[in-house]
């Protein structure tokens, strides 16, 4: 009789070298419902990191994304700076706050203070539509305090600010520990 057919010569019955395999007490013939739950928990727990992990990528990559937008932003001002030299030395954009009333420089004659009335304005209304919260002022400081104009060397410090977390942050202390302060970007800009 062939040892792999059971007695009655139908089927296959597991067999070993000491015969039959039959599951008992002392043996395991599958896998129990505790093991498989267990199974299950640990999968359950790794994919719950992997989505903890996702989600984390997510918010640091757009927080980059914003990062860069504001750099982008100050680094336009600063070029609106250097094309309009003659208001930045007489303090056209010294003190830049976002409140520069709408001008339209647009196919008109505009002055320097004019064009830099018109560069506040726009650049502000940029921060605000890019920027969650944007907003950009700037302050110059004079190399030399005994004159009326910004010489060569005068330094303005332009700032971005947004609410990089959403949380409804007003600050303008720029202090990235403190949740109610606006992340901010600041470029130094030093007159040629």
């Amino acid at each position: 009789m062939n040892p792999g057919f059971n007695a009655g010569g139908v089927g296959y019955a597991p067999y070993s070298a000491r015969g039959p395999l039959r599951c008992g007490f002392h043996r395991s013939c599958g896998v129990s419902m505790i093991e498989v739950l267990v199974a299950l928990v640990l999968l359950s727990i790794g994919l719950l990191g992997v989505a903890a992990m996702q989600t984390t990528g997510i918010r640091q990559s757009h927080d980059s994304q914003l990062l860069s937008q504001a750099l982008l932003q100050a680094q336009d001002m600063a070029d609106r700076m250097r094309a309009n030299l003659v208001a930045v030395r007489v303090g056209a954009y010294s003190a830049i706050d976002g409140s520069a009333a709408a001008m339209d420089c647009v196919g008109t004659n505009c002055s320097a203070d004019n064009i830099a009335q018109y560069d506040a304005y726009v650049w502000n209304s940029d921060n605000a539509t890019r920027l969650p919260s944007g907003q950009g002022v700037t302050a110059c400081t004079d190399i030399n305090a005994a004159t009326s104009v910004l010489d060569a060397g005068s330094s303005c410090v332009i700032t971005v600010r947004w609410d990089g977390e959403r949380n409804g942050a007003t600050g303008t202390g720029c202090n990235a520990t403190i949740d109610t302060d606006l992340k901010c970007v600041r470029l130094n800009f030093v007159l040629p």
